[in-house]
């Protein structure tokens, strides 16, 4: 859920993942915040997996692969806005 948004226009919420199947947790916050004639989106996560000892590298690889998925969607956005 969003907040309302700040006297700036800021705008932020937070948000809680958990992977089907994999004991993998996501939790983290978005912040839309105005900049120049545009917006920023700045996303903070913490990728935690309950598995000792290899729940690092599961966690580490979760995060690889919510950074790609990012990145390609950035690259849609910007394809999509520039129509």
């Amino acid at each position: 859920t969003w907040t309302a948004p700040a006297a700036d226009g800021t705008r932020s919420c937070r948000i809680e993942v958990q992977l089907k199947g994999v004991p993998v947790t996501i939790k983290g916050t978005l912040t839309l915040r105005p900049e120049g004639s545009g917006s920023v989106n700045d996303v903070a996560l913490d990728i935690t997996c309950r598995i000792p000892l290899l729940g690092k590298k599961l966690a580490d690889f979760v995060g690889k692969n919510a950074a790609s998925s990012m990145d390609d969607e950035y690259a849609f956005d910007q394809r999509y806005l520039a129509k």
